[in-house]
């Protein structure tokens, strides 16, 4: 489970380097630029998703895993995997596919 959370923390992550330097090339007293904004609200969004429960296949199953790597990136191929809702906090619990809003 850790490594999982691990790999949505770099994923999470990945715009940071990007935002730090648009952040440092702004001039004192100048607004943020449009990307800068977009960044941030796609960072937030993810958190935000992340905190309440990210829905994903369940890469603990190694069958799911197996499902996942030969899986043809079809939309209608996902309801052969099986989803969880992974919590920040590490609580996990099954999930649907498509997700509901119950799930």
């Amino acid at each position: 489970m850790a490594s999982i959370q691990d790999l949505i923390n770099i994923y999470l992550a990945r715009d940071s380097t990007e935002l730090s330097t648009l952040q440092a090339s702004r001039r004192p007293g100048r607004p943020t630029s449009t990307r800068e904004d977009t960044l941030k609200q796609q960072r937030d969004a993810e958190a935000k998703e992340y905190t309440s429960g990210l829905w994903l296949p369940d890469m603990e199953d190694p069958k799911m895993v197996a499902k996942l790597r030969d899986w043809s990136g079809e939309w209608m191929n996902l309801n052969t995997l099986r989803f969880v809702r992974l919590k920040q906090d590490g609580t996990r619990h099954a999930s649907s596919f498509p997700p509901k809003g119950q799930s």
